[in-house]
This record gives C-alpha cells, sequence and structure tokens, in this order.
C-alpha cells in the first residue's frame, strides 16, 4: 500500500524577485542547500533554520551580463563551484565565500559546453577537477597555468590511470541513450537515467562500489537517491520508489496552482538532523515569484 505524505515536516519560503529560483542542489559535505539568486549569482541557505541565508555570491564579469545557471558541478569539499551556460557560451569557476576569486575566461568549445550541461560526468575532489560527458564526450582536465585555470582535453587513459573507479563507475552508465541526473562528490554518488531499450535508473557509486537499479518510470526530469529507494517527480508529486519500480509514497504537491515543483534533494543524515527529502515548488501569478520549500523527514 502506498503511504501517501499530505504534510511536510518543515515549510519554509522566499518571496519577491529573489524567489526565482530554478536550481537548487545540497552542498557537498554539508546540509545546506545551493540555489541560484535570480540570474545574478548564488546563495546558500540553511534549510534547517528555515532558509536563512548562509551565504551570498554574485556572479561577475562577462556572467554577470548571462547569469543562467544551465549546469553546474561542485567540489567535493563545497568551496568551488563550476557554472555554466549552454546558451548564452559562458562558464564561470567561482570560490564560494571568495567573489574576487571567480574566472570567467575558463572556455570550452560551445558544442561540448552544450551536450555537457544536460549529462554532467566529473570528478572534483583534492583539487583534481576531470569532467566529460554522454555521447562520447572528450575528457577535459582543469589545469592552473601562470594562476589562470585552463581546461585541458586529455584522454580516457589518463583519466582512468588518475581516478580509476570514477572512470570505471561511468563505464557502467552508455554514453548514448542515457543521461546523468547529477552527481554526489563527496558521497561518490551518480544517479542516472537509461531511456534507451533497457530503460532504467539507477545510481552507481565510485567510492564504496555500491550500485542500484530498477525499471525505469516515466521519464522524469528530476530524481534523488536515499537508502536503496529512488525519488521522482512527475507534474505535482514526488514518488518514491524500491527496486522493482514498485511505488512505496507518494509526497503530492500542497499548494494550489500555478505551484509546480521545480527541485529535489536528498539532505543525509547528521549528528543533529535525521535524513530529508527536501521538495522545491515556485510559482508566478499576479502577486509576484513565489518559492516554497518542503521537507520531509526520512529514515536514514
Amino acid at each position: 500500500m502506498t503511504k501517501v505524505y499530505k504534510e511536510p515536516n518543515i515549510i519554509f519560503g522566499i518571496e519577491g524577485k529573489a524567489a526565482d529560483i530554478y536550481q537548487m542542489r545540497r552542498l557537498p559535505s554539508s546540509n545546506n542547500l545551493i540555489i541560484n539568486h535570480k540570474y545574478e549569482g548564488i546563495k546558500v541557505i540553511d534549510p534547517w533554520q528555515n532558509g536563512i541565508e548562509v551565504l551570498s555570491v554574485n556572479f561577475v564579469g562577462d556572467y554577470a551580463s548571462s547569469g543562467v545557471v544551465g549546469g553546474w558541478c561542485v567540489s567535493s569539499d563545497g568551496k568551488t563551484l563550476f557554472l555554466m551556460d549552454g546558451e548564452g557560451e559562458k562558464v564561470s569557476l567561482l570560490s564560494l565565500g571568495k567573489s574576487e576569486l571567480a574566472y570567467n575566461e575558463v572556455s570550452l568549445p560551445c558544442d561540448y559546453l552544450y551536450n555537457l550541461q544536460h549529462d554532467t560526468r566529473y570528478y572534483w575532489e583534492d583539487g583534481s577537477f576531470w569532467i566529460t560527458g554522454g555521447h562520447r564526450l572528450p575528457f577535459y582536465k582543469l589545469e592552473w597555468h601562470e594562476q589562470l585555470p585552463v581546461f585541458v582535453e586529455t584522454t580516457s587513459i589518463k583519466a582512468r590511470i588518475a581516478h580509476r573507479k570514477w572512470v570505471q563507475t561511468i563505464d557502467k552508465i552508455p554514453t548514448w541513450g542515457a543521461n546523468v541526473y547529477r552527481i554526489h562528490p563527496d558521497l561518490g554518488q551518480i544517479i542516472y537515467h537509461i531511456y534507451d531499450k533497457e530503460k532504467r535508473i539507477g545510481m552507481v557509486n565510485w567510492k564504496d562500489g555500491s550500485e542500484w537499479s530498477a525499471p525505469a518510470p516515466e521519464y522524469a526530469p528530476l530524481a534523488a537517491y536515499h537508502n536503496k529507494k529512488m525519488f521522482y517527480i512527475l507534474d505535482r508529486e514526488c514518488y518514491q520508489i524500491n527496486d522493482k519500480c514498485e511505488i512505496e509514497a507518494s509526497y503530492p504537491l500542497m499548494l494550489p496552482d500555478p505551484y509546480e515543483y521545480r527541485g529535489l534533494e536528498i539532505l543525509p543524515a547528521s549528528e543533529t538532523t535525521p535524513a530529508a527529502l527536501v521538495l522545491m515548488a515556485n510559482s508566478s501569478d499576479k502577486d509576484g515569484l513565489h518559492s516554497r520549500f518542503l521537507m520531509y523527514k526520512l529514515e536514514n
């Protein structure tokens, strides 16, 4: 029997222009969330403290004229953010908390960048940042030349030598007919969806070697994994499925139209807080923009 959660344990909101939130991720090595701040920068908020602002960093240089977060990568320590705007053909390397350490001259080929932001497969730990994607995109490695960051094209063999377990793990995800939802570099966790032929949704982990997959439900643009369960969003409802693709729980959007789900994340358990499912919904009406964060406590 499917368990239905109609009321969140915690709910908080953001109003006005700052409520135009279209990206949300957990900040690695913490239980805070990264969200876009309008089209001007990013914010880090504490969801356990009703979304109190922890940090705000504005875009700089050429990126500030576009400011769209089409895709992003975060270092495993949560201290550096790599932003991609495939439409505007811009990238930015942003040091969280130190806006003066922002670089906008880090270039990647335009066609590569557009495909990459829709299927990003990366490793970023201890200052080593390697990135690739589906469609057999080449590997790039971030290097520093004369104190400036430069992405240098490299080979899969060199990537395999440098980070064997990571490359072996991404090898398990097809380069065609699949996409990576997101990566949690601090956990070594990759969440993916195969939409060609076998149609599966799953998780692979390059740190502990764990794997999980299930027959794919109808394609969902957002998904997250926790405790051998997958969470995904379709329209106005979030579903929790097991490895047989059986729906064990649902989280219907308890807010009226025109609210719609735009974000999904899992917060791991800590010494002071349990694991939690975070759903973000927003709307736009005659009274302006509104965003709501709905949190549900989960079993660890």
